[in-house]
């Protein structure tokens, strides 16, 4: 077994993404009509510093590992070929929690896959 098929493996739980739709008569972030976009995932629950994309210093007591995009029939669509979602995107956790997005890190191994982990 390769090394991206045993690391898929890990990814366990599963976790919803929105990008925001627009901004209501709040200025708070908007997702009428926004499409739920379903992943596989692995989630860390250890608390982690990180720096936001302002400088500030975080702690992000969950890193979200998104595997690959789950569609309605089941189908797999790999990360390569996906957007990569901001801290304005909504996260849905496996219990129905919403954490605020702190940071968003793509990263790319050796043999040119693609990453990404989301701190919360």
């Amino acid at each position: 077994m390769n090394f991206e098929r045993m690391f898929r493996a890990t990814m366990t739980e599963t976790v919803t993404l929105e990008a925001p739709t627009g901004v209501d008569s709040y200025a708070q972030q908007d997702y009428t009509g926004a499409t739920v976009l379903t992943y596989s995932a692995w989630l860390n629950r250890k608390p982690t510093e990180v720096r936001t994309t302002t400088g500030q210093t975080r702690t992000s007591e969950t890193t979200v590992y998104l595997g690959e995009k789950i569609g309605a029939g089941g189908d797999r669509t790999p990360l390569a070929d996906l957007t990569t979602p901001t801290p304005l995107w909504r996260l849905t956790l496996p219990d129905g929690s919403q954490p605020p997005i702190i940071y968003v890190r793509e990263l790319r191994d050796p043999s040119g896959d693609r990453h990404i982990a989301i701190y919360c």
